[in-house]
């Protein structure tokens, strides 16, 4: 009976700690400035704190992404945005990411000349959206007619691009920043019947706009890995990055890897 109990009891215990061990895990995040900024035709300092070391990103409505990771000393980061738009911002560091941020620029008449699709899939809205929505309808109330006619042909310029482009786009960041994948793996994973199953269009669409990936900072980061976790040699490293059956990573991508595996 006694080992009945004990066993009960240890088994409870486990169970506990498995649940805690998947529990998810979340970062906090604080920006300034927060909502809605006019630019008045110069640039904006968004300065962004989380965790130490994390990395911080900041996306624009058509995809651009920014990266950098927040200081050592003080979990800050700083991005200089210098275009009208609804931004995106969010951080992560190892498996946990924090919800995102919006910061809405505008310009020195009042216009939001883009806006962002709240579709997005792999980024988490902002948990401030009552606020945001709140100084949005002040500000609409605001605008004159020309004001709101700019806006819609905005809106419409933005519309032509096809959903599943965006979604390709949104899906191809996410496998380069988050897998380290090169450009030749992302553009497979996109078109595979057995990965994401886009069109040659959409796909080639999204290797196009993803203009701020360091594919060889990709390769470098591939290679530690394959140094650290699979104890491999420099050459056979780099045949992994460049195989049609690896990581399809350029021979240039895979020379400055090898380069810089050490430091």
């Amino acid at each position: 009976m006694k080992r009945n109990i004990l066993a009960t009891a240890m088994l409870g215990i486990l169970m506990f700690l498995a649940l805690g061990a998947c529990s998810p895990k979340s970062l906090s995040i604080r920006v300034s400035p927060t909502t809605d900024t006019y630019q008045d035709g110069n640039p904006i300092d968004v300065s962004v704190w989380t965790a130490k070391g994390a990395t911080v990103y900041l996306a624009d409505s058509n995809g651009v992404q920014k990266k950098q990771k927040s200081d050592s000393s003080d979990g800050s980061a700083l991005f200089s945005i210098d275009k009208p738009a609804t931004y995106r911002i969010w951080s992560k560091s190892g498996d946990a990411k924090s919800k995102t941020v919006k910061v809405r620029i505008r310009d020195g008449g009042g216009n939001d000349t883009s806006d962002l699709d709240d579709d997005d899939t792999d980024i988490n809205d902002s948990a401030d959206s009552e606020s945001s929505s709140s100084s949005a309808a002040e500000s609409s109330s605001s605008e004159t007619s020309e004001d709101n006619v700019a806006s819609s042909s905005s809106s419409s310029a933005s519309s032509i691009i096809p959903a599943d482009y965006v979604s390709a786009l949104a899906k191809a960041r996410s496998y380069a920043t988050t897998m380290d994948m090169s450009k030749k793996g992302v553009y497979d994973q996109l078109t595979s019947q057995y990965g994401e199953k886009f069109s040659a269009q959409a796909a080639q669409y999204a290797i196009d706009h993803l203009t701020d990936i360091d594919w060889a900072a990709n390769a470098l980061a591939k290679a530690k890995s394959y140094q650290t976790d699979m104890s491999m040699s420099p050459e056979a490293i780099r045949d992994q990055l460049t195989s049609p059956y690896g990581e399809q990573f350029t021979q240039q991508e895979a020379d400055y890897a090898i380069q810089h595996l050490n430091d």
